[in-house]
């Protein structure tokens, strides 16, 4: 699966790459959200793992962008430190997780984003 890492945090983000490379995926880093519409535009994500608080933008705008930049369907989940209320109700993205996000988790959205794929 391709998979995009949106997140101001290098130590999360590349851990969460390194994690999710030595599983067989393709992944890309981003640390700021005009990085990831750019890598977006050719990388072309399956799924996006995008930080809500990000120093030039938010995670919502980044989600929304992506939505319209790419042709095909991704698989968007808003990652916060906090509160995921305002993610539910905001209806960019296709699921949700808390920081820091365990393993277990991780598989569960990598899960939810192929189930999507096949029924796309």
């Amino acid at each position: 699966m391709k998979i995009l890492i949106v997140d101001d945090n290098r130590d999360t983000a590349d851990t969460l790459q390194a994690l999710l490379q030595y599983a067989g995926h393709d992944v890309r880093v981003a640390y700021r959200g005009d990085e990831a519409l750019e890598l977006a535009a050719t990388f072309e994500p399956d799924l996006a793992l995008v930080d809500i608080q990000l120093p030039d933008t938010t995670g919502f705008a980044v989600a929304q962008r992506l939505r319209k930049q790419l042709a095909r369907r991704v698989h968007i989940v808003g990652i916060t430190g906090g509160d995921t209320r305002s993610l539910r109700t905001a209806g960019t993205f296709n699921e949700h997780a808390v920081k820091p996000i365990s393993a277990a988790r991780l598989y569960q959205v990598i899960d939810a984003a192929r189930d999507a794929m096949r029924a796309a």
